[in-house]
Protein backbone atom coordinates (compact mmCIF):
# COMPACT_ATOMS: atom_id res chain seq x y z
CA UNK A 1 0.00 0.00 0.00
CA UNK A 2 1.52 3.55 -0.85
CA UNK A 3 -0.41 7.01 0.11
CA UNK A 4 -1.78 9.21 -2.75
CA UNK A 5 -3.56 12.66 -2.48
CA UNK A 6 -7.48 12.26 -3.35
CA UNK A 7 -10.03 15.23 -4.28
CA UNK A 8 -13.06 14.86 -5.42
CA UNK A 9 -13.85 16.36 -8.45
CA UNK A 10 -17.44 16.00 -9.25
CA UNK A 11 -19.38 19.02 -8.41
CA UNK A 12 -16.37 20.84 -6.67
CA UNK A 13 -14.06 22.15 -8.45
CA UNK A 14 -10.87 22.81 -7.33
CA UNK A 15 -12.23 22.35 -3.61
CA UNK A 16 -14.20 19.00 -3.44
CA UNK A 17 -13.19 16.89 -0.48
CA UNK A 18 -9.54 15.78 -0.19
CA UNK A 19 -7.69 13.09 1.44
CA UNK A 20 -4.16 11.97 2.06
CA UNK A 21 -4.52 7.94 2.38
CA UNK A 22 -3.67 4.44 1.67
CA UNK A 23 -4.33 3.02 -1.38
CA UNK A 24 -4.07 -0.06 -3.69
CA UNK A 25 -3.44 0.14 -6.94
CA UNK A 26 -4.14 -2.79 -9.58
CA UNK A 27 -0.87 -4.03 -11.26
CA UNK A 28 -1.46 -2.39 -14.19
CA UNK A 29 -1.60 0.49 -12.30
CA UNK A 30 -5.41 2.00 -14.16
CA UNK A 31 -7.09 0.65 -11.11
CA UNK A 32 -6.70 2.85 -7.30
CA UNK A 33 -8.47 0.73 -4.64
CA UNK A 34 -9.80 3.44 -2.01
CA UNK A 35 -12.24 3.59 0.97
CA UNK A 36 -14.02 0.69 -0.87
CA UNK A 37 -13.90 2.43 -3.98
CA UNK A 38 -12.82 1.15 -7.57
CA UNK A 39 -11.40 4.16 -9.06
CA UNK A 40 -10.84 3.76 -12.91
CA UNK A 41 -8.19 6.00 -14.39
CA UNK A 42 -9.91 8.25 -17.03
CA UNK A 43 -10.11 10.50 -19.79
CA UNK A 44 -12.67 13.65 -17.77
CA UNK A 45 -11.19 16.70 -18.14
CA UNK A 46 -11.76 17.98 -14.12
CA UNK A 47 -10.19 14.30 -13.23
CA UNK A 48 -8.02 11.69 -13.74
CA UNK A 49 -9.77 8.78 -12.73
CA UNK A 50 -13.62 8.16 -11.97
CA UNK A 51 -15.94 6.11 -9.69
CA UNK A 52 -17.13 2.85 -11.74
CA UNK A 53 -20.35 2.67 -9.28
CA UNK A 54 -21.82 6.34 -9.96
CA UNK A 55 -19.67 8.05 -12.76
CA UNK A 56 -17.82 10.82 -9.55
CA UNK A 57 -14.39 12.08 -10.75
CA UNK A 58 -11.40 12.19 -8.54
CA UNK A 59 -8.05 13.81 -9.13
CA UNK A 60 -5.32 11.14 -7.71
CA UNK A 61 -1.43 12.07 -7.54
CA UNK A 62 1.48 12.06 -5.98
CA UNK A 63 2.10 13.78 -2.06
CA UNK A 64 3.82 17.20 -2.87
CA UNK A 65 6.70 17.40 -0.67
CA UNK A 66 6.52 21.52 -0.42
CA UNK A 67 3.17 23.47 -0.89
CA UNK A 68 -0.27 22.47 -0.78
CA UNK A 69 -1.39 19.10 -2.63
CA UNK A 70 -4.67 21.24 -3.79
CA UNK A 71 -4.84 23.02 -6.91
CA UNK A 72 -3.47 26.89 -6.73
CA UNK A 73 -7.58 28.20 -7.35
CA UNK A 74 -8.14 25.19 -4.58
CA UNK A 75 -9.11 25.77 -0.83
CA UNK A 76 -10.30 23.40 1.81
CA UNK A 77 -8.71 21.30 4.55
CA UNK A 78 -7.40 18.34 3.50
CA UNK A 79 -8.48 15.16 5.43
CA UNK A 80 -4.66 12.88 6.35
CA UNK A 81 -6.30 8.97 7.26
CA UNK A 82 -4.22 8.83 10.55
CA UNK A 83 -2.02 5.53 9.32
CA UNK A 84 -0.26 8.12 6.68
CA UNK A 85 0.69 10.95 9.07
CA UNK A 86 4.14 9.56 9.90
CA UNK A 87 4.80 8.86 6.05
CA UNK A 88 3.54 12.26 5.28
CA UNK A 89 5.72 14.05 8.09
CA UNK A 90 8.08 12.15 6.50
CA UNK A 91 7.71 12.88 2.84
CA UNK A 92 7.41 16.79 3.81
CA UNK A 93 10.62 16.70 6.20
CA UNK A 94 8.68 18.47 9.09
CA UNK A 95 7.80 16.91 12.81
CA UNK A 96 3.94 18.35 12.71
CA UNK A 97 0.95 18.53 10.47
CA UNK A 98 -0.07 22.01 9.77
CA UNK A 99 -3.43 22.07 11.32
CA UNK A 100 -4.54 25.12 9.35
CA UNK A 101 -4.06 22.84 6.19
CA UNK A 102 -4.78 19.14 7.10
CA UNK A 103 -6.95 17.60 9.57
CA UNK A 104 -6.39 14.18 10.84
CA UNK A 105 -8.93 11.39 10.32
CA UNK A 106 -9.89 7.76 10.44
CA UNK A 107 -8.32 4.95 8.75
CA UNK A 108 -10.82 4.34 5.96
CA UNK A 109 -11.35 0.33 6.04
CA UNK A 110 -9.20 -2.08 3.57
CA UNK A 111 -10.61 -2.10 0.50
CA UNK A 112 -11.99 -5.84 -0.62
CA UNK A 113 -10.88 -5.95 -4.01
CA UNK A 114 -12.84 -9.69 -4.36
CA UNK A 115 -16.00 -8.05 -3.84
CA UNK A 116 -15.12 -4.80 -6.06
CA UNK A 117 -14.40 -7.00 -8.75
CA UNK A 118 -17.77 -9.17 -8.36
CA UNK A 119 -19.89 -5.69 -8.60
CA UNK A 120 -17.96 -4.66 -11.32
CA UNK A 121 -18.48 -7.77 -13.21
CA UNK A 122 -21.86 -8.13 -11.84
CA UNK A 123 -22.60 -4.42 -13.41
CA UNK A 124 -21.05 -5.77 -17.27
Amino acid sequence: MMIKYIELKSDFGDSGPAWIATIKESRSGSTIYFNQMSLKKGHGVSGNYFDFSNGNEYWISGIKQKGSNRHWAGSGKISVEKRAVEELLALQKVNVLNLQEYIVCENFPEPDIQELHRIENERL
